[in-house]
Parts: C-alpha cells; sequence; structure tokens
C-alpha cells in the first residue's frame, strides 16, 4: 500500500519490492535494498538480513483503482483484471 500510495509504483512492483518486518527485537529484512537504506537501519536498530524473499514476510496480492492487479509470486500468485 505504501509503495503504491508513498512512491507511486505500480501493483507489480509494490508487492515484489523487499518487505521488511520488524519482530520486537530486530528488523528482518528480506536482500534487495539498498546499502545506504541498510546502513541508515543498522544506526537505527538491530538488521537481520535474509539471504532469499521468503514467505515469512507474508504474501500480498494487490488491486489497483486504475485497473492493475498483481499476485504475489512468493505464494504462487496471480492475477487478472478482467474488463466488462
Amino acid at each position: 500500500l505504501s509503495g503504491v500510495l508513498d512512491f507511486g509504483l505500480s501493483t507489480e512492483d509494490a508487492v515484489s519490492a523487499p518487505r521488511v518486518h520488524w519482530d520486537g527485537r530486530a528488523l528482518q529484512v528480506e536482500p534487495g535494498l539498498s546499502g545506504a537504506a541498510l546502513d541508515a537501519l543498522r544506526g537505527r536498530c538491530p538488521v537481520n538480513e535474509w539471504s532469499a524473499p521468503n514467505v515469512f514476510f507474508g504474501g500480498v496480492h494487490a488491486v489497483s483503482g486504475a485497473g492493475e492487479a498483481s499476485g504475489d509470486w512468493r505464494r504462487e500468485g496471480a492475477a487478472a483484471v478482467l474488463e466488462a
């Protein structure tokens, strides 16, 4: 949601973007964030970098009001837009 609304990403780019999760002790981070972003995060809290994307971070399927839809490949998701 933030990727689409705050950063103007397409639903596909937002669903595919690296994810983060605060578990109460450390920030769990999927691969793909820039080195600068990771350095900034490390300056604020412990960071655990995962070696590969994982379903630990959940699955997201998105549909926008602009007629875009995306399924999360982490969960073998699929999406289609049907027009009347």
